[in-house]
């Protein structure tokens, strides 16, 4: 006999929902209790069409229609679902309009034409006059699976995530990706209770459903839902309702605050400050203008005081700026931060290239490009290689040296399978929790050891697929450079600012990574030479200008000794007959 269809679908739920119900099974009532009791005595057949069903569209199925190995009888399969009461079909008296889903338009055409009702409008006109006539929709049985919200809340807390796919088994299942390899160990898991459960679910609904307006109409209530529940550990952040009435709450009062909206929001931010939000530092900042414009400067700056030194470093810029403003306008004296270092700044004159387009576009040898990959390709025609990386570099060394700093088994902080960072990563709580381990890996760093660690981490991590690494963007040999040529010090000093913020840390991060190569010497750049060296750049087109995280970066580069520059790119008109626009003198000076 032939071996019986494995039934991946099946097996990968019922292991989710055995997981699930093992650790969070408590969360569930009584009556979801009772049907979980019904589907695991179903027929190992029935289990399969439903674990098929469950996360597939339209909601309505035609029997006919259901073919899958594992299934031989799909009508047996569909009368057991029915009769555990975790489906139904035809005998529930099914809504017409309930039924045509399952009708596409060529079928509704034919069966209007059939009906003798006209045959022209979209679909839901053609629907709406089939509703009309009794017995339109008459035809092949069809069965409608229930029960799916327990289903997909029971994978939610299985997977510890919002999405109830279990699609990644699939994936690694075909080869298709390779998930970081670890335990899941034990946790708290994510809902210390049903009602924050419920909670969380009603929020996710509520957040497809937002935008900018929906958010102003929203903010008192999401307020009120922030004042009436307490806060939550890090680890459980990422499941709490507060996380999304914080941003419904922040959001809509900044929507209010641009409307002139002044007293309201400035209570609106004095009571997010109230109740303990993630990013306190963005509120006070907020908060501190609304006051300044409300005749309030005082005020303004004892918020901008009271966070400063706590901030992350890309956001001390900006409250630096709106302390000092408030502070003159208070008389109150101001101690400025230590200045920024700032970057070697070179120009440099491409040809502008014609037509429309929302960023100034340049003439390359491959055609019209921004001024980014213009940039590359001006160095390419020099010998020198350059990638458009951002952070992607820097991200994916994070991600594969920090391997063992992300996937420790620090307890809950990885409880479900197939996940690609932990659950604290980018919270106070991550460097805590492996104080030693973090420090004997930064001292690794320094002490030169970061092209070894390397090749031992890609050798037995390289294919995994872990959150922040991307292997198109940043390849190995560019990986392998990088930690050749970065001394110790400084490439423990550009991974060390993830640890502390995960990856928005890497926002700021400048736009290109030259790599060591040939010297340049180009009378079209100003200084002309290029050194041989690893050279971050900066790339600034017309009007373009740094923001505080990009100034901070250039700093702490600087700082570390790492070589990097900020390149201003002047366009230059097509027509010129060297190929270039006379400069401002000012420009080239």
């Amino acid at each position: 006999m032939p071996d019986e269809p494995v039934a991946h679908a099946r097996i990968d739920l019922e292991h989710a929902v055995q997981v699930a119900d093992a650790r969070s099974g408590w969360l569930l009532s009584a009556g979801e209790r009772q049907l979980l009791a019904r589907w695991w005595r179903l027929s190992s057949q029935a289990r399969s069409l439903y674990a098929r069903l469950r996360p597939r569209r339209p909601l309505i199925f035609r029997v006919d229609d259901l073919h899958y190995a594992e299934v031989p009888d799909a009508a047996a399969a569909a009368a057991e679902l029915v009769e555990a009461g975790l489906a139904l079909d035809d005998r529930a008296g099914l809504a017409p309009s309930v039924r045509a889903t399952v009708w596409t338009v060529p079928m509704l055409k034919a069966r209007a034409r059939e009906l003798g009702q006209p045959r022209g409008g979209r679909r839901a006109d053609l629907v709406a006059r089939l509703c009309h006539v009794p017995g339109a929709f008459d035809g092949p049985s069809l069965l409608l699976p229930l029960a799916r919200p327990l289903f997909d809340r029971l994978v939610r807390l299985y997977l510890h995530r919002s999405s109830a796919d279990l699609s990644e088994a699939v994936v690694e299942r075909m080869g298709i990706r390779v998930y970081p390899r670890y335990t899941p160990g034990p946790g708290v898991g994510p809902f210390p209770d049903r009602e924050s459960l419920r909670a969380y679910e009603a929020c996710l609904r509520r957040a497809a459903l937002m935008d900018g307006e929906a958010m102003i109409a929203e903010v008192d209530a999401a307020m009120a839902r922030l004042e009436a529940r307490p806060s939550v550990s890090p680890l459980r952040r990422r499941f709490s309702p507060r996380r999304f009435d914080e941003a419904i709450a922040f959001a809509g009062t900044q929507g209010i605050e641009r409307r002139g909206e002044l007293e309201r929001a400035a209570a609106l931010y004095t009571r997010l400050l109230a109740v303990n939000v993630e990013r306190p530092h963005r509120v006070r900042l907020r908060l501190a203008r609304c006051l300044g414009r409300l005749e309030r400067p005082e005020e303004g700056l004892n918020h901008c005081l009271a966070c400063l030194e706590a901030a992350p470093p890309s956001a001390q810029p900006g409250l630096a700026r709106t302390g000092r403003r408030l502070a003159r306008r208070a008389r109150r004296p101001w101690r400025p931060l230590p200045p920024l270092r700032k970057a070697p700044e070179r120009s440099l004159h491409l040809e502008g290239a014609p037509g429309v387009s929302r960023r100034p576009l340049y003439s390359t040898l491959r055609g019209a490009a921004p001024v980014e990959h213009a940039v590359i390709e001006w160095l390419a025609e020099r010998g020198r290689r350059a990638l458009h990386t951002e952070a992607s570099p820097w991200s994916t060394l994070f991600g594969l040296l920090g391997h063992r700093l992300l996937f420790a088994p620090v307890p809950d902080a990885l409880p479900g399978p197939w996940m690609r960072r932990p659950l604290d990563l980018g919270t106070a709580a991550f460097r805590p929790s492996r104080a030693e381990l973090v420090d004997g890996w930064l001292s690794e760093l320094r002490g030169g050891g970061g092209p070894a660690l390397l090749e031992g981490v890609l050798a037995a991590h390289g294919d995994e697929f872990i959150a922040g690494v991307d292997l198109d963007r940043a390849p190995t040999d560019v990986l392998r450079t990088l930690t050749s040529a970065l001394p110790g010090p400084a490439l423990a000093g550009i991974l060390e600012p993830f640890v502390d913020y995960g990856h928005r840390a890497a926002r700021g991060l400048p736009d290109l990574c030259l790599l060591p190569g040939p010297v340049i010497h180009d009378a079209t750049a100003l200084p002309h030479h290029v050194s041989e060296d690893l050279l971050l750049v900066e790339v600034k087109g017309p009007g373009d200008s740094l923001r505080d995280e990009q100034r901070v970066w250039l700093d702490r580069l600087v700082r570390l000794g790492v070589r990097a520059e900020i390149w201003h790119v002047h366009r230059a008109e097509p027509d010129h007959p060297d190929g270039l626009a006379a400069a401002d003198p000012e420009e080239t000076s």
